[in-house]
Parts: structure tokens; sequence; C-alpha cells
């Protein structure tokens, strides 16, 4: 379904002749989704605190606090996105939203030790989440187990085999591994496919960085 302004005119209309009801809430919810998906997200936010505060619906609160999590790290406020994502969490421990939602905050604030749990739980619910799977690999990363981030990254690929960002990560993980001989060569050829795969633009940049600043300088594709 394409969401544009008349989605937001509809629903709109459907809340005004739902106010009061059980069916509120739920409407509430989906123009802060269709808000947030056109870009406006303070629009979005304002129906998500509504939802957040007002209602008295467990799974829509728990994933409204969800929503304002992932809004708060878009916007920077990592230490605001603990609370919401903490907040998430409390009313549902085992729903995949708050999950992600607390994973990607402790992963924003730097507790990666703490956020592995939560993202393998989110992948064990969503084995095809490809931004839990990815966010597990960084953790792992960033926690020195370089071989477990090596195998969540390969797992990743065998989903989602042309995605720029986790030949990235792959690279930057292959950077590291000085317990692998031709490691270097080995970063190389994964950054060099991630750009190959169009990243966006600021990928473009970081993955640019990584192969002119000498982090993957090893051995050149060709040898040179």
């Amino acid at each position: 379904m394409t969401i544009d302004e008349n989605t937001i005119t509809k629903l709109s209309s459907q809340l005004e002749a739902e106010q009061g009801s059980e069916s509120e809430f739920r409407l509430l919810f989906e123009r802060a989704n269709a808000y947030q998906q056109i870009g406006k997200t303070k629009e979005a936010l304002i129906d998500f605190y509504a939802v957040a505060s007002e209602s008295r619906n467990k799974k829509l609160m728990c994933r409204a606090k969800a929503m304002i999590t992932l809004i708060c790290l878009e916007a920077g406020e990592t230490k605001e996105s603990l609370w919401w994502a903490l907040a998430s969490l409390n009313h549902i421990p085992s729903d995949v939203n708050a999950n992600a939602a607390i994973g990607l905050a402790l992963k924003a604030n730097e507790f990666y030790r703490l956020a592995i749990p939560y993202f393998r739980q989110v992948c064990d619910q969503d084995g095809e989440s490809i931004v839990a799977r990815r966010s597990l690999a960084v953790c792992l990363r960033e926690t020195l187990d370089f071989s477990a981030a090596h195998e969540t990254l390969l797992g990743l690929l065998e989903i989602a085999p042309n995605d720029a960002q986790t030949y990235f990560e792959l690279g930057r993980n292959w950077n590291l591994r000085y317990d692998i001989p031709d490691h270097k060569l080995q970063a190389r050829l994964s950054f060099q496919k991630a750009l190959e795969l169009g990243p966006s633009e600021e990928l473009r940049i970081s993955i640019v960085k990584k192969l002119e600043g000498g982090e993957a300088a090893g051995s050149s594709v060709t040898g040179g």
C-alpha cells in the first residue's frame, strides 16, 4: 500500500468518527506510522506520544514506545532512546519490537555486550530481520568475538546477498581478523563488493575512506 497525504486524510477522517472508541488508538498508531513513512516525524511523534501515554492497550503502548525509541535514535538522542526502549520492554518483555528497540538503543550507547541477548531474541523470533542480524554482528565484533560476527554476517548474506551494508560490516570484521593471514585482502574484497552493489552516498563515502585510509591496504585485488 502506497502511503501519501490521501492516506493521512482518510485516517484522520476515521479518527474523528471513532473518537472515544476502542479503535481510536489503533487508528492513531496507524496514522503515526503513515506520517513517519512520508517523512513527517514531528506529526508522527505527536500521535505516538498520544498512544504511549493514553492508550490502555499494552501492545499498542509497547509498539508506540518502540517507535519513539527509533525516532530518538535517528535524531541522535541516544540517552533518551534508552528510556523509551526500557519503557517499551516493560510492557511486553517478549515483544520483538521492544527487544529490537532496546538492542538498538544499547548499541547506540555503546553497551554492546548488553545488547547481544536482545538481538539474539529478535533473530530467534524473526529469522529474516536484516537489521537485528547485522546489529548483532556489529556488537559481537565490538566485543572482540570476530569469529561469531563473521558467521552472523555470512548467514545474513544468505538472506540478503546484495546488501551493501552487510558487505561493509564484513569488511570491517575481516580487517580485524589478525588470526587469518590474508585478512587485509579479504577486507578489501568485501569493501569493493559493497561499492559494486551501489550503496547510499553516506555508505559509499565510508567505504572509500576504508579503502583509501590504509585499513585494508594489504594486497590489492590485482596484487599490486
